[in-house]
């Protein structure tokens, strides 16, 4: 019961039935939970016998005796926690503290301590119902009922996909507070005489049946896979339960050569769509070169803007639509028509580390620093290159993306020094001080070329920076704050205003003709799409769709709505430093060529990468001309393809029912550079360091394909 409560659970919390065989959704959901419901059961069956032969080799009595007995399941847990609590105090910024030596045994306590009480209140509970008295248990029984609630809604509501760890120990504790609920409800004189226990065993007998079939039996697996199939696209409780089953499976079917769940599942893509090869196709190892039409069409657009100074304010997660919005920001809006407004650009990634190499380097190889990489052409060009940029941001991509380097930094202070911060967390508003001081840098440095770049990352922040600062903003700016995401809102209206500030400063120190200015952002955010608040993890439009607009001196400003790529910033801007640059590393195009009548169509289709705690989740892959978007599911094995010109594009999945076009796009992207075939490829932390040699890697591995 406890088991089909979560079936319930999943059903309410699922927005997509659109894409759900009712039948099959119900049946597979009832039997994959009647497996979970067997396999807790005989876990409390194998617990309970543990409990009686250790109390059988000890003497308690009295109230010592139903404490002991819960001490028992309360040390079983806090065994069970142990691998979760080290784990949760692994992280780079934790692990710079104390917490690192002794949270992990706190954990442990506090699960402990947590497990001990709670069995403690069942035990007392079992007891009274042994003594005929139902009022006690009863409100026992409503107690841990309300106390799973609490835990599922934890688990449905904060911090969803991020900590799968601590998901995973959420819900099982929720699962036996359910079970143990239901039986101090359900148990009682009543009960057992409406449901014998003759009936009870023959049930239980089934459910152990029933594990047999589905362990010993393959057919079995796939049917409740190919059944279950569309929970991936909303995996609440039936699509980590089915996870767990293919672990499960790939796990018992072959342990001896256990290649761990990450390379099982390119295996299980491999097997389920006959996929003849993952190797890196050639195309991605060298880029065609563009006609000498194009090349000297293009040439003559630049140099129509001769040697110009380049700025670039970056703002970490801001969304293309939020950057559009006149209300919000008001600045980037009366930009936008003095550009090459790109309205349909994309990220590379729905993070910065996925995302921030491409933009730097131009292509999709994120381990690797690219030699046509923009900071060592402006260093090649004697442009000096100077970083803005919030002291938490540097940190952070100091440690995991140590070539974004510049030859300047100008690091401003966004936490106090009584506190610790990594990645998230500061709570001091940085904007101001990144412009003040990069106007301070022109007044000084205004004849000399310059690549400047105004990291922001206030709008990344935005749930964690100071309340009264905020609060204040929004008394300002006027700004309701029954709108849910108004905090979001409020601090992008601050960076628009920043943004202002910086466009008249470059006016008044008389660079506005002779800088190229782009406003640009590395990925969005969810804002509460389906229980998703931040980034990452998934490649909806909301996470991957960008603002991207450049103000070129002498090209002709207009809006442009084919569909670009963030990879495309390196090719455009590196030859306004250095014309000689090399332009085959590129897997970008140059974006001026959007502004020819002719444009040339794209010689790649763009790719996007998506990351849980920096360990690769899902990949993607747009068609361009075919205005199609292409995700694959690394986890369930499982792509989908979505028509980008709807209202909204990640509403309806047509891969079922465009199988041809889902097949052709599949073999793709395996084939392209974002898609994993080593288990390094899974993690930035465990891929290859800059100077190795990526492309030897890759090729190494295609060749040990059969048949290569």
């Amino acid at each position: 019961l406890s088991a089909w409560g979560f079936v319930l659970i999943d059903a309410i919390m699922r927005n997509g039935w659109a894409y759900v065989p009712m039948t099959r959704h119900w049946l597979g959901a009832h039997a994959l939970y009647l497996l979970a419901g067997a396999v807790l059961g005989l876990g409390a069956w194998m617990l309970t016998g543990f409990e009686g032969l250790v109390m059988r080799r000890g003497r308690f009595a009295g109230a010592a005796r139903a404490w002991v007995r819960a001490l028992v399941y309360g040390t079983v847990a806090g065994a069970a926690s142990v691998g979760t609590a080290l784990w949760t105090f692994s992280g780079e910024q934790i692990g710079q503290t104390a917490w690192v030596h002794w949270g992990p045994a706190l954990f442990v306590c506090l699960v402990v301590v947590g497990a001990t009480v709670a069995s403690w209140i069942q035990i007392a509970g079992f007891e009274q119902l042994k003594r005929g008295k139902r009022l006690m248990p009863a409100l026992t029984g409503l107690g841990l009922l309300l106390v799973a609630s609490g835990l599922i809604y934890v688990d449905l509501h904060a911090f969803v996909e991020l900590y799968y760890r601590l998901h995973t120990l959420l819900e099982l504790t929720a699962s036996i507070m359910l079970s143990g609920a239901l039986v101090l409800l359900l148990s009682g004189r009543k009960f057992d005489q409406a449901v014998p226990k003759t009936v009870m065993g023959s049930f239980a007998a089934l459910l152990i049946g029933w594990t047999a079939v589905v362990t010993s039996t393959r057919s079995v697996r796939a049917w409740l896979d190919e059944s279950l199939r569309h929970v991936w696209l909303e995996e609440v409780y039936l699509g980590r339960m089915l996870r767990r089953l293919h672990i499960a499976d790939a796990f018992l079917s072959h342990p001896l050569r256990w290649k761990g769940p990450e390379m099982e599942s390119v295996e299980r893509l491999r097997a389920r769509f006959d996929l003849s090869s993952i190797a890196l196709s050639d195309q991605w190892k060298q880029a065609g070169a563009r006609s000498a039409e194009v090349v000297a069409s293009v040439r003559s657009l630049r140099e129509a803007s001769g040697t110009p100074n380049i700025l670039i304010y970056y703002v970490d997660t801001l969304r293309s639509d939020v950057a559009g919005e006149v209300g919000t920001m008001p600045n980037v809006v009366k930009f936008a028509p003095q550009t090459l407004n790109f309205r349909r650009a994309y990220a590379s990634g729905s993070d910065t580390l996925r995302s921030l190499p491409s933009i730097t380097g131009g292509n999709y190889f994120v381990d690797r620093h690219a030699s046509g990489d923009l900071l060592e052409v402006a260093r090649s060009a004697r442009h000096t290159s100077v970083l803005f940029i919030a002291k938490s941001a540097h940190e952070f991509l100091a440690k995991l993306r140590p070539t974004f380097k510049f030859e300047h930094t100008i690091e401003v202070e966004d936490y106090s020094a009584d506190r610790e911060v990594w990645g998230y967390g500061a709570e001091q508003p940085t904007a101001k001080a990144i412009v003040d001081k990069a106007l301070g840098f022109l007044e000084r440095s205004r004849n000399q070329p310059f690549f400047l770049w105004l990291f922001n990352f206030d709008q990344h922040n935005w749930r964690e920076l100071d309340r009264d600062y905020i609060e204040d903003l929004a008394h300002k700016q006027n700004v309701s704050t029954i709108d849910p995401i108004w905090r979001y809102r409020v601090v992008a209206a601050s960076i628009d205003a920043q943004f202002g500030r910086l466009l008249k400063g470059l006016e008044r120190l008389g660079l506005s003709k002779k800088t190229i200015v782009v406003f640009v952002s590395d990925h969005g955010e969810a804002l509460g799409r389906d229980g998703f608040w931040v980034h990452s993890v998934f490649l909806w439009e909301s996470l991957v769709r960008v603002p991207l607009m450049l103000r070129i001196p002498g090209v002709e400003p207009r809006n442009i709505d084919e569909i670009v790529s963030l990879v495309d910033l390196a090719p455009t801007l590196a030859p306004y430093m250095n014309p000689t640059t090399p332009m085959d590393s590129y897997h970008g195009e140059d974006l001026l060529e959007y502004v020819l009548p002719n444009p040339p169509e794209r010689r790649f289709p763009l790719l996007l990468s998506a990351a849980s705690k920096e360990m690769l989740v899902r990949v993607g892959l747009i068609d361009s001309k075919r205005n199609l978007k292409l995700v694959l599911s690394l986890e369930a094995a499982l792509p989908e393809l979505y028509e980008l010109r709807g209202v909204d594009p990640d509403s309806i999945n047509l891969a079922d029912l465009q199988p041809r076009q889902t097949l052709l796009l599949l073999n793709q992207l395996v084939r392209s550079p974002v898609f994993p075939r080593l288990r390094e490829d899974f993690d930035l932390h465990q891929a290859k360091s800059s100077s190795s040699p990526t492309l030897e890697i890759v090729e190494n591995a295609a060749a040990a394909e059969p048949g290569n």
